[in-house]
């Protein structure tokens, strides 16, 4: 099975078709929900960032990840640590209602950037278990910062994300998973008996 290559004329047509169709800023998850615009990581790959393409086609960046800039970033964090005396999880910051660990990542380069900044590292605790989607946005986060579909080897150089054995035993599969989150997986596995 050959890639489809989409021009770039299609591939913008494509993005502000979908947002005349949403109505609101995008996100690179919509791409997922339509079977006519290509997926995100098409987007990124032809245009160097997801910014880029939403720029390019004339459409709002989502203020959700975009609204902010590096120093109200760093304010926002340096006072949830005054708070809570200690470096926030992603599942604490995303129940706080403000910017989302996936907007430092967006800004930072990635969550542990982002607390270096402010002088921390990352909370880990033994106990935390990771949602099914937290983990799908870690992937795709992942696949946009370098720009392909990440490979476990990858994973396991980053102490700011959960082990790859995280991923395979909450998503069913390393593959799957990178399924799942709209990625191709890039070493798929074949079937038995082939």
């Amino acid at each position: 099975m050959t890639k489809k290559k989409f021009t770039r004329e299609y591939l913008i047509e494509a993005l502000q078709k979908l947002y005349e169709r949403l109505g609101r800023p995008l996100i690179q998850s919509d791409t997922h929900d339509y079977t006519d615009v290509p997926g995100h990581v098409t987007y990124i790959r032809r245009f160097g960032s997801w910014r880029e393409a939403l720029q390019t086609a004339g459409i709002p960046l989502d203020p959700a990840t975009w609204g902010y800039d590096r120093e109200m970033l760093l304010t926002y964090l340096r006072d949830v640590v005054e708070r809570l005396g200690r470096a926030p999880t992603i599942k604490e910051l995303k129940e706080l209602e403000g910017p989302s660990a996936y907007t430092y990542a967006s800004h930072f380069g990635n969550w542990t950037t982002a607390l270096a900044e402010v002088g921390l590292k990352p909370h880990r605790g033994r106990k935390y278990i990771y949602e099914r989607e937290e983990l799908l946005d870690m992937l795709r986060a992942l696949a946009n910062e370098l720009g392909h579909t990440p490979t476990t080897p990858e994973l396991v150089e980053r102490d700011d994300l959960p082990h790859p054995t995280t991923f395979i035993q909450r998503l069913g599969g390393w593959n799957k998973g990178l399924e799942e989150a709209g990625l191709t997986p890039r070493y798929p596995r074949k079937g038995r008996g082939t």
